[in-house]
């Protein structure tokens, strides 16, 4: 008697193929996974750029409720993946930590990425300048002739600068996240300007900085206040 021989032959469709974590041509795929350093399940923003070999615009994703993200059909290249937790609290870790998360995605290959963030504080700061003398910088266009450089150092000389939030014929508050338990430096620079600090003495016209650290068992940290009195 002839015995029959029956061959199975699978095919996998290109959606079961992504999910196995397959890719094809020259494109790769990061996955990866969000944590706070306090555990709690919160909300997050990822980006990516490629910074190698040429830089691109970023991409985002929102984190699932795990934590988990990711980001498919990318050019081979090294990236950078950072972190922001719309809520606040926590530090993007592309801003204050030692070393960028770099990874690196190949042709057809799927790179892993861990971010942890840090959890963060926020440095205020009042600037008094009733004779409005303070002209604001804009995007694009050249700088004035009278304007104020403050933000904080990162490591690695990363410079992050203060955020306006209000503004009044008074003066005008500022702020810029920092993380807890790290030190940075507050720097403040007046360009065209005679800026004295909360003793009345004058900020040099090549700026001062500024070395703190906000301890996450410590006291609010107090508002950093500054005095515009005159154009220099």
């Amino acid at each position: 008697m002839r015995r029959l021989t029956f061959v199975m032959v699978v095919v996998f469709s290109a959606p079961l193929a992504a999910i196995m974590g397959q890719t094809t041509g020259n494109t790769g795929n990061i996955v990866g996974e969000f944590q706070t350093i306090d555990n709690r399940q919160v909300a997050a923003v990822i980006r990516t750029f490629r910074i190698k070999p040429t830089q691109s615009k970023p991409t985002t994703v929102s984190t699932a409720p795990n934590g988990a993200f990711s980001f498919a059909g990318l050019p081979a290249g090294t990236y950078v993946v950072c972190a922001s937790v719309p809520g606040g609290g926590y530090v993007d870790p592309c801003l204050f930590d030692a070393a960028l998360p770099e990874v690196t995605v190949g042709p057809g290959q799927t790179a892993r990425s861990f971010l942890l963030v840090k959890k963060a504080s926020t440095l205020k700061v009042h600037i008094t300048d009733t004779a409005q003398l303070t002209a604001p910088i804009t995007i694009g266009k050249p700088a004035p002739s009278n304007y104020l450089v403050m933000g904080v150092f990162a490591p690695g000389g990363r410079f992050h600068p203060v955020i306006q939030t209000a503004a009044n014929a008074s003066g005008s508050d500022h702020i810029v996240t920092v993380p807890l338990d790290q030190p940075f430096s507050f720097h403040i620079r007046p360009v065209g300007l005679s800026v004295n600090d909360a003793n009345n003495v004058t900020i040099p016209a090549n700026g001062i900085s500024i070395l703190q650290i906000y301890r996450s068992n410590g006291p609010t940290p107090p508002t950093l206040t500054y005095t515009v009195t005159g154009k220099h």
